[in-house]
């Protein structure tokens, strides 16, 4: 799976310095996890790089801190990211971006085998979240998985 990271021309993946800190504070199991391999497409100021990561091998924490920090790359000049902290019940929202557009929110789910029928409990869960997630009345409700959707799985959540 490659995710797609943009940064200003010159600077790492997730801002200046942080390419070094990201190996270690995500907890990776050995270099397979993150690798330092990088396809560059430049855009005026832009860069678009794409790291190789091995979802299966990160775990969850790290996979959560690895979307949180992109998605304050991503938002952190048009609006407001709060991370929300999941003890007691998140109300759907793992991660909320206000900004001019109104409220996003991201919905986190580390299942890197994605939510087949076969198992039932992760698409119950993903449906309860989007349900708790409504009563905020977001613009945007976006879920994050470290997976590859089967058309089922799109299926199930365009429905949802």
């Amino acid at each position: 799976m490659f995710p797609v990271v943009m940064g200003r021309v010159g600077e790492d993946a997730l801002g200046s310095g942080h390419r070094g800190c990201l190996s270690g504070d995500l907890g990776c199991r050995g270099p397979a996890a993150l690798s330092d391999r990088r396809v560059t497409m430049r855009c005026g100021t832009w860069e678009v790089w794409a790291l190789a990561i091995e979802w299966d091998c990160i775990g969850q924490p790290a996979f959560d801190r690895l979307v949180e920090a992109l998605l304050h790359r991503m938002f952190d000049d048009s609006g407001q990211v709060v991370v929300v902290n999941g003890r007691g019940g998140d109300g759907g929202i793992d991660v909320q971006v206000t900004g001019d557009a109104g409220l996003r929110i991201f919905q986190l789910k580390y299942h890197p085998d994605g939510f087949p029928g076969s198992l039932k409990g992760r698409r119950t869960a993903i449906k309860k979240s989007f349900r708790r997630t409504m009563a905020h009345r977001p613009v945007e409700w976006t879920l994050v998985v470290p997976c590859t959707l089967t058309v089922s799985e799109r299926a199930f959540v365009d429905k949802s």
